[in-house]
């Protein structure tokens, strides 16, 4: 939903001085006499974002960590109502530019920063639950099964777009490999991992892509942490890695100087390792693009699918190869 006008009249509720207000990003980006903050509308669990504020603020003020904290109004809470009772929160904003997919050296960086980010991610900062670690298996299983509902819909149809035709022809090459991939991980024994995960509460961003990685002049901030969850990290290393790969023809040597930068600073377990390679194994990116074409309007479908897929399959031998290379890691 895009934020009115009206929605401005929550930056009442705070104790600064709103200097220009200006549209990015989705929401306001406020500059005030306390730097830059962004308004945004909030939708989601009120007890979550206690416990991510209680997590910023001990990256920021314990690990020296930039994040996008919550300001408090003037009423010490971090949700505001505007006249029509919609809800915001207002918080830190940063002056940089996205982090580059195309520069090694922003990726470093950026995994850098990631690793830093898992060593002191965990629960210990704001007691309460946020779930349970969920099993790689059930993850994909779901996605696994989705693929073959789509495939049937496009079978079924009388007539078929180019997209649509492509799609059949390629299916059989990435679902046998979502069935074999699907087979090691329904035999892979990870209670142990799950509960150690669980026990020591560790949590990861769950949304870490270029889009939440700000390049600063004086340094690297990190924003946009809505989205996370009981986690060991390996699922923000593997998406950030994924996206990075696809930009660059699934380069090894890039995938290896990524997995050491990361390891420098925090290093991986035999386990993490095993989750990693099954996730980057996974054809996550045809079940992506399957599933945003069967919950878009099918009656366009954008020439731009049609060119992902395109490029997934001239990708697919240089992704082979990888996942082969690392499968020595595991």
């Amino acid at each position: 939903m895009a934020m009115n006008d009206r929605g401005l009249s929550v930056l009442e509720s705070y104790d600064l001085k709103v200097l220009r207000t200006y549209r990015g990003r989705g929401a306001i980006i406020c500059e005030t006499n306390q730097g830059l903050k962004i308004l945004r509308e909030f939708s989601g669990s009120v007890q979550k974002a206690n416990i991510q504020n209680d997590l910023l603020i001990h990256m920021k003020e314990h690990e020296g960590i930039q994040v996008d904290c919550y300001v408090k109004n003037v009423e010490g809470g971090i949700l505001s109502y505007d006249r029509d009772r919609g809800v915001y929160t207002l918080k830190d904003w940063f002056d940089g530019k996205e982090c580059d997919v195309k520069s090694p050296e922003e990726i470093g960086k950026a995994v850098i920063n990631l690793a830093k980010l898992h060593k002191v991610m965990n629960l210990s900062y704001g007691e309460s639950t946020i779930g349970k670690a969920v099993p790689i298996r059930d993850e994909y299983k779901k996605h696994t099964k989705e693929l073959k509902k789509v495939k049937q819909y496009i079978r079924n149809k009388s007539q078929k777009s180019n997209f649509e035709i492509y799609f059949l022809k390629c299916f059989e090459i990435f679902y046998e490999q979502a069935i074999q991939i699907q087979k090691l991980m329904d035999a892979w024994d990870d209670k142990s991992y799950l509960e150690k995960i669980e026990n020591n509460g560790q949590l990861g961003h769950g949304d870490y892509n270029y889009h939440n990685i700000i390049m600063e002049k004086k340094g690297i901030a990190t924003i946009n942490f809505e989205k996370f969850s009981l986690d060991s990290g390996v699922k923000d290393l593997y998406q950030f890695m994924r996206k990075i790969l696809e930009k660059n023809n699934w380069n090894q040597d890039r995938s290896m100087v990524m997995l050491d930068m990361y390891q420098k600073e925090r290093e991986l377990g035999k386990e993490e390792m095993k989750s990693l390679w099954l996730r980057l194994a996974y054809p996550e990116k045809f079940w992506k693009l399957s599933n945003y074409y069967y919950n878009s309007r099918k009656s366009w479908i954008p020439e731009k699918s049609s060119e992902k897929l395109r490029n997934l399959v001239e990708q697919e031998e240089a992704k082979r190869n990888l996942v082969e290379k690392l499968s020595s890691h595991i």
